[in-house]
């Protein structure tokens, strides 16, 4: 009857959430006193049970716990044992392959020359043996001295590459496709790195180098492309897409140093060009560069643009003594920045029926007749932080025809030693913006530009005094 009573009193206090204790216990035992006829040490003896029995569970409950966090301890390292060996295995696939791809290569290249194979024997061996401290440090799941090793690898790899590259130039100054003086003239029909690999000559009226590909780069590589008076480009570039052309000389020729017709991404850069038409021509081309041309006795133009040309920057360059420095004809969305022209025939820059562009951080000097002009209905440009200078006659700075309209002149300085010219000329109205510019020593300082936007000293050393804080200044 105890075990059916102490059955029943533990489901009760579970049900309740009751706490087992003395008290309790002989409350509820006395409650069924009755029914059980039980006497007072019969409950007494029976309470001790269950408090016993209870304090045992208790006791068991605390070991389970205790047991039950020990195993997850358990299994979270196993887990992460389980996680390490997993990473360890796909380090070492990639450990093997690595190998692998580092055998073909060792194979491929040894014994192309002497150097570069003795170089290529000694990475590879280097490697490997790299290679396989990273397999035994993966094998015992030590991922400290993994990753250790895999930097080591690339360390190595980029010393390796390093040599080699150095190597490779000394060993093949023309490490790409050579172009030599028996295969001029020349056609690149395939995209490609091009190189020339000596001076050549070209008296023929053929370009030297076609390039008829797009994806091309032509290097050439320091040397001279000398037309011998004929009438032919040095480079001629067909209607492709992304051409560098750089690093070389042009000379002696009646035609162009580099021409350039419906090309787009074209990148001409550090090239020279002498004694030519057009140092460069391009027509019908669309965002391209010209960076770094020196440019000389051309008898057109150092740079010449033309038929619908868009988006093309022509910056840090040098052009003298041709008859102008750059001529943009039909030409929109053009940048001409930080160049030297100077001592040319006639212009330093035209701009003829063309927009949007700006003509910024120029030096144009000796100019015979404009240092930059605008004719024939070029709008909205920008001229902005130019220097001009001439010692010559009857020339003018900044010319503005009548239909050039709603251009920015802006901050520039036109210096020269009277003779009859000009400094501003501003022939096409108000719609034209001219301020904050500075003129001095022209016969003329401004033309068309309203006095009341003129500030002129009346003494030498005079301070300038306006309403107007977008003036421009002069001094006689």
């Amino acid at each position: 009857m105890k075990n059916y009573l102490l059955i029943i009193l533990s489901i009760i206090s579970i049900i309740n959430g009751t706490e087992i204790n003395s008290d309790w216990l002989s409350k509820e035992l006395a409650s069924y006193e009755l029914f059980f006829h039980f006497n007072e040490n019969d409950l007494k003896q029976l309470s001790d049970f269950i408090i016993e029995k209870s304090q045992e569970n208790s006791e068991i409950k605390d070991s389970l716990k205790e047991l039950f966090e020990e195993s997850n301890e358990v299994l979270d390292d196993l887990d992460q044992l389980i996680t390490r060996e997993r990473n360890s295995k796909k380090i070492l696939r990639i450990v093997r392959l690595i190998k692998k791809e580092l055998e073909n290569c060792c194979s491929n290249l040894s014994g192309q020359n002497a150097n570069i194979t003795n170089i290529i024997n000694n990475c590879c061996e280097n490697l490997t043996n790299l290679i396989t401290n990273l397999t035994f440090a993966t094998s015992t799941v030590d991922l400290s001295s993994v990753f250790t090793a895999l930097v080591d690898i690339k360390n190595t790899i980029t010393e390796c590459c390093a040599e080699l590259l150095s190597t490779i130039t000394s060993v093949f100054p023309c490490a790409a496709t050579p172009i030599t003086q028996a295969e001029i003239p020349y056609t690149i029909t395939s995209p490609g790195l091009y190189c020339l690999a000596d001076p050549v000559t070209n008296p023929s009226a053929s370009p030297a180098i076609t390039i008829s590909s797009d994806n091309v780069t032509l290097d050439l590589n320091g040397n001279v492309i000398n037309m011998q008076g004929s009438s032919g480009s040095g480079v001629s570039i067909g209607a492709v897409t992304n051409i560098t052309v750089k690093n070389g000389n042009i000379v002696n020729s009646t035609g162009n140093g580099i021409s350039a017709t419906g090309s787009s991404q074209l990148f001409i850069d550090q090239v020279k060009t002498s004694t030519l038409a057009n140092g460069i021509n391009l027509s019908n081309v669309t965002n391209s560069i010209v960076n770094e041309l020196i440019a000389k006795n051309c008898t057109i133009s150092g740079i010449t643009a033309t038929n619908n040309s868009n988006t093309i920057t022509l910056k840090n360059s040098s052009i003298n003594n041709c008859v102008s420095g750059i001529q943009l004809a039909a030409v929109t969305n053009f940048s001409v920045e930080n160049n030297v022209i100077t001592n040319n025939t006639s212009n330093g820059i035209v701009v003829n029926q063309s927009t949007l562009g700006k003509i910024t951080n120029n030096l144009i000097s000796n100019y015979s007749n404009i240092g930059i002009g605008f004719v024939s209905t070029s709008l909205r440009n920008t001229v902005m932080n130019n220097f001009l200078e001439t010692s010559v006659g009857a020339t003018i700075g900044i010319s503005i025809a009548a239909s050039a309209t709603n251009n920015n002149i802006r901050s520039n300085t036109v210096l020269a030693a009277g003779g009859g010219s000009t400094g501003i000329l501003n022939s096409g109205g108000t719609t034209n913006i001219i301020c904050l510019n500075y003129a001095e020593g022209n016969t003329t300082n401004y033309s068309g530009v309203p006095a009341s936007l003129i500030l002129t000293p009346g003494t030498p050393g005079a301070i300038y005094s306006t309403d107007d804080q977008f003036a421009n200044a002069s001094n006689a």
